[in-house]
């Protein structure tokens, strides 16, 4: 009877404290019961306080060891060797009873494999209007954009922005109730014409400002020696599309505007990854250069860095964007394989997927083999807001206290 009500104790502290098999078995290394488990649980209150699957997983690394070194084992995927060395791989020695596969020779009276197709040509592709393969219901092929000036696949009109007059007829009132009833019936009513046209040229702003962004850092990582290509991808490098947005007053009456480009997707190709930290002050020259635009400025955050090895494309991880690593007291550096190169980051529960990586349209910002570089980008400077005249008080009617 108690073993069925300690495993039933077990399961509310796997669910309330939302452990998985791993956790519970460091927990219970350690001596912990499931009622110490439930009763460390930070309250709402406590935001300081570590959350219990991370706080058993710093217990067990200070009591046990690491645990990056088990975990970059089993998560980053081993060097493949050069082809050169899978002969070596097997060198039988003369006392080992070795048998080799045989080898299998064709006669000469067998035809011959017929040769290949050649390749599409990419001019004769971007001339139609659509790929042949589309109208059949394949895969259509993915076309790398190639061009300095503007590498993108399409020029939107972005419309001039207009500035928000508060209605006259409701003159100006210093009340916060009357503000709230304001907001609050107009929440209801479907958005106007020039609202939507507003919103889809704010979206419209953000994506050319991210691309501008893109452009700066694929120049300012072209610096770094250990960077052989640069391409962009995700909503950043392709049109935008029309969809319900998450905004409440357009999807209330399902209204479509433009998809919200949220970040900047890069794929960067590495020759090594032990000297990340020159990648993120190229990073940081990147972004520095599109602050203070006529569309706003860019976050470091809002740039995701995936690194990819240059040789056989396997994802190694993102690039971290915290001053240290590890750094303390985060608990997104207790992932299991975050930090087994400096700088190299890894989600808990993300898993890349290379074949629609492949399959997605990217645009290519740098390829240090094929010596192509885009060129910085044409930013417009932000607007100049004329200051007001300084006002000089009269001596006179100044009320001094002393």
């Amino acid at each position: 009877m108690n073993r069925h009500k300690n495993d039933d104790l077990w399961k509310e502290a796997n669910r309330r404290c939302r452990l998985n098999v791993e956790d519970i078995r460091m927990a219970k290394e350690l001596g912990f019961q499931p009622r110490t488990l439930i009763k460390n649980i930070p309250a709402p209150t406590q935001q300081w306080k570590t959350p219990v699957k991370f706080w058993i997983r710093e217990l067990y690394e200070d009591k046990f060891g690491s645990l990056k070194a088990k975990a970059a084992r089993s998560t980053v995927p081993p060097d493949p060797a050069p082809p050169w060395d899978l002969a070596s791989a097997v060198d039988p020695t003369p006392g080992d009873d070795l048998e080799l596969p045989p080898v299998l020779v064709a006669p000469p009276d067998w035809p011959s494999a017929p040769d290949p197709e050649p390749p599409p040509d990419l001019a004769s592709m971007l001339d139609t209007e659509a790929p042949p393969d589309i109208a059949v219901g394949k895969r259509a092929a993915v076309i790398e954009f190639r061009n300095p000036d503007y590498p993108w696949p399409d020029r939107p009109a972005i419309p001039a922005f207009r500035s928000f007059d508060f209605p006259p007829e409701y003159g100006y009132c210093d009340d916060p109730a009357w503000e709230t009833e304001f907001d609050y019936r107009r929440s209801f009513e479907p958005p106007s014409e020039e609202e939507i046209e507003d919103e889809n040229g704010t979206l419209l702003r953000h994506q050319c400002l991210f691309r501008w962004a893109a452009q700066s850092i694929a120049v300012a990582l072209s610096d770094v020696p250990e960077v052989r290509r640069v391409a962009a991808f995700g909503a950043v490098a392709q049109p935008l599309k029309m969809e319900v947005p998450r905004f409440r007053e357009f999807r209330r009456h399902r209204i479509q505007v433009f998809h919200e480009c949220a970040d900047v997707d890069l794929a960067v190709w590495m020759t090594r990854v032990d000297k990340l930290q020159d990648l993120k002050r190229a990073l940081q020259r990147g972004v520095a250069f599109v602050q203070g635009t006529a569309y706003g400025g860019v976050a470091h955050h809002q740039v995701d860095v995936h690194i990819l090895d240059e040789g056989t494309d396997c994802y190694r991880g993102r690039l971290c964007f915290f001053s240290e690593c590890p750094k303390r007291r985060k608990p997104e550096c207790l992932v299991p394989g975050c930090g087994v190169a400096p700088f190299l980051r890894q989600f808990e529960e993300y898993h890349f997927e290379p074949l629609r990586f492949q399959a997605a349209p990217k645009v290519v910002l740098y390829d240090r083999p094929g010596r192509f570089l885009v060129h910085l980008p044409e930013v417009d400077p932000a607007p100049s807001i004329p200051r007001s005249p300084r006002i000089e008080d009269d001596e006179d009617d100044l009320d001094v206290p002393f």
